[in-house]
């Protein structure tokens, strides 16, 4: 799969990121804020992760994209093991994909892992199935579609979840970007399955993609 497709699939499954911040406007919300330490962490990452989102908004500044994500995502594992969980996921998931925009793939791999390995204690299905979609994407454009298969299967398995959760909490805010973002990933993981010659799996997840509603 070319990078350029990979990455908007990337993109795509990154939509709910919360990149940009540059204070934390949940704080009083979440139980793993963190210690004194972890605040101190916190004024300098919300400035960083802003660094990295502009960056990223410009499409000529590829390096200093990655360059700047990646010095995010290094200030995130400041935070002590168990505080800003979705801080760290959101630095790491930036750092993925800056890195892959960037041509850097295996290094956005290492990124990529992290978000997913992290995503298992979030414990959100939005959040896990971008994280399994991600590395699925920069899989791809390794090469190795064995594990992006794999991946892209786990994802919509998470946003299968996802929907049924929004339905039955009546999160019908977002519900239409939950639709897409699950659509998205069964026509990217359709592509991989073309690559691999499994036309028939890919015809199916085309037309479950045709159902999604």
């Amino acid at each position: 799969m070319r990078l350029h497709r990979v990455l908007l699939l990337i993109f795509a499954t990154m939509a709910f990121c919360r990149l940009g911040w540059t204070q934390d406007p949940l704080a009083d919300l979440y139980k793993n804020a963190g210690n004194a330490a972890d605040q101190k962490v916190a004024q300098r990452y919300f400035p960083a992760i802003q660094k990295c989102g502009n960056a990223l908004a410009d499409k000529s500044k590829t390096t200093s994209a990655a360059n700047l994500c990646k010095q995010a995502a290094k200030i995130a594992q400041e935070f002590s093991p168990n505080a800003r969980l979705v801080e760290k996921l959101d630095a790491f998931g930036w750092a993925a994909y800056a890195l892959a925009q960037n041509g850097e793939l295996k290094e956005a791999l290492v990124w990529a892992n992290k978000a997913v390995d992290l995503a298992k204690l979030v414990d959100d299905e939005r959040d896990s199935s971008i994280a399994y979609a991600r590395r699925g994407a920069i899989e791809a454009a390794s090469g190795d579609l064995t594990a992006a298969d794999q991946d892209m299967t786990i994802a919509e398995d998470f946003d299968r979840k996802a929907i049924v959760w929004a339905k039955q909490a009546k999160f019908f805010t977002h519900i239409d970007d939950y639709y897409r973002g699950f659509i998205q990933d069964l026509r990217d993981h359709a592509a991989i399955l073309q690559k691999m010659n499994r036309p028939e799996e890919a015809q199916k997840k085309l037309n479950e993609a045709a159902e999604v509603h």
